[in-house]
């Protein structure tokens, strides 16, 4: 059990955007009420991070045909990890997660309750919304903003402007870099006739798509920082890794059909996560 936990652990290291952005929740809403409280700190960022683990595996056991042709060595295709261990891992981080959310205060117990169904609707026929472009689209990207928000909801039960910024932006984000992401299986996504966004509107118009919404974003937030609370060095921490980001998507556009750089890029987007998410904390010092 421990061997396949952490084999699709490492295999879904994008989830720990959830963790992060969670965690930053947690420390902007402890900054708003003048205390960090260790427990609620540690337990709503990692109640989230198990809800996020729980979406995604589920998703991989329910997508094993389409993994096949995306990348036959990944855990549940290769046979590495069985659907029967990778079941029984999903119900483990889904009754961990209710546990923690209930030690917590009923606002996270809501929230992850919410998760999990947004987790079992998102790959269970007949609504299957992965296969539903705008769907997949929106409810991927609220998972974002709703794990920002479980965060704060741990730590404190008042949603300030700071906080809900940060959930906003996370939203964004997940709108933003979602489809990218869909940009490293859009071979197989096609070959199994899978609509994600990516697959719709095509490659370069993905990447225009998030290339504006992550520079539109820049830019409100130039102007209403201020008035948040916020510093001088998060709009430019922000904008420099939006930038970053940016430039990964542009490059990979240039290299899909290489193997072995579409996962050197699946690597470092856990990266672009992380600076973002420390933009909001280095704003509010």
């Amino acid at each position: 059990m421990i061997r396949t936990c952490l084999e699709m652990m490492k295999y879904r290291g994008r989830v720990i955007i959830f963790l992060w952005g969670s965690l930053v929740g947690a420390l902007l809403a402890g900054h708003e009420i003048g205390m960090q409280p260790l427990f609620p700190t540690v337990a709503g960022p990692l109640t989230m991070y198990l809800v996020g683990l729980f979406a995604y595996i589920y998703n991989d056991i329910r997508d094993v045909d389409a993994d096949s042709v995306n990348a036959s060595n990944r855990p549940i295709p290769s046979g590495r990890v069985s659907k029967w261990e990778a079941t029984k891992l999903v119900i483990a981080f889904a009754v961990l997660a209710i546990v923690l959310s209930l030690l917590l205060n009923p606002f996270v117990l809501a929230t992850t309750l919410f998760g999990i169904f947004l987790g079992l609707i998102y790959s269970t026929p007949p609504l299957s919304l992965k296969n539903r472009p705008l769907s997949k689209w929106v409810v991927t990207s609220l998972w974002c903003g709703v794990a920002s928000m479980g965060g704060s909801l741990a730590v404190s039960h008042i949603i300030t402007g700071k906080t809900l910024y940060a959930v906003a932006l996370f939203i964004v984000q997940g709108l933003a870099c979602s489809p990218v992401a869909d940009l490293l299986d859009i071979a197989g996504d096609r070959a199994t006739g899978k609509r994600t966004i990516a697959v719709v509107l095509g490659e370069d118009l993905t990447a225009k798509m998030s290339t504006v919404l992550l520079a539109l974003t820049c830019i409100i937030t130039v102007f209403i920082f201020n008035r948040l609370g916020f510093n001088w060095l998060f709009p430019i921490l922000l904008g420099a890794s939006y930038m970053m980001f940016i430039r990964w998507t542009l490059l990979l556009l240039k290299r899909l059909d290489d193997k072995t750089y579409r996962a050197s890029i699946l690597k470092k987007a856990p990266l672009a996560s992380i600076a973002m998410n420390l933009s909001l904390i280095i704003g509010t010092l």
